[in-house]
């Protein structure tokens, strides 16, 4: 089985718990583990998420953010949260193609690496059954796991990272 260099999260029901930030309103703020947007809705991190983001990214793999979502929302969550200094690539686009968008970080790593990186070289997560289908179809050998159901708690993929 090839190295993983790369490992890419989708944002929506897998890093935290809400199903579309984007349809949220702005300002957010952050409400003790939790993030508010501007009516009152919150925003939880999934279980373990913070330290395996950490802990990835201290073990020295590149980390990405490939999510159909407005940019800006994205990026101020992950701030929020604490967890943008951790991600390498961040491609958040509002439409649900996520091929578009792991490619697109796949080859600002190839230059970060100075290294050929193939489909097999990374790990994606992911919640939505169509996304992990068409992925499957539309990049063959890329390592894709369902969040919830591949994976119920996202510390698990480190038993798909050898």
């Amino acid at each position: 089985m090839a190295e993983i260099y790369l490992v890419i999260f989708d944002c929506d029901r897998t890093l935290w718990d809400h199903y579309d930030i984007s349809i949220l309103k702005h300002p957010f703020k952050k409400i003790g583990s939790k993030v508010q947007d501007a009516e009152g809705v919150t925003i939880s991190l999934n279980e373990n998420v913070e330290a395996t983001i950490r802990e990835l990214y201290n073990r020295g793999y590149k980390l990405g953010v490939a999510t159909f979502n407005i940019a800006d929302y994205a990026i101020e969550i992950l701030r929020l949260f604490g967890l943008l200094q951790y991600f390498h690539y961040i491609v958040a686009e509002y439409h649900p193609f996520k091929e578009r968008m792991i490619a697109k970080i796949i080859d600002m790593a190839k230059v970060d690496l100075a290294k050929d990186i193939e489909y097999s070289n990374v790990l994606m997560i992911d919640d939505n059954e169509w996304t992990v289908k068409r992925l499957k179809e539309k990049m063959p050998g890329l390592r894709v796991l369902q969040y919830g159901k591949d994976i119920v708690s996202i510390n698990e993929i480190f038993r798909h990272l050898s």
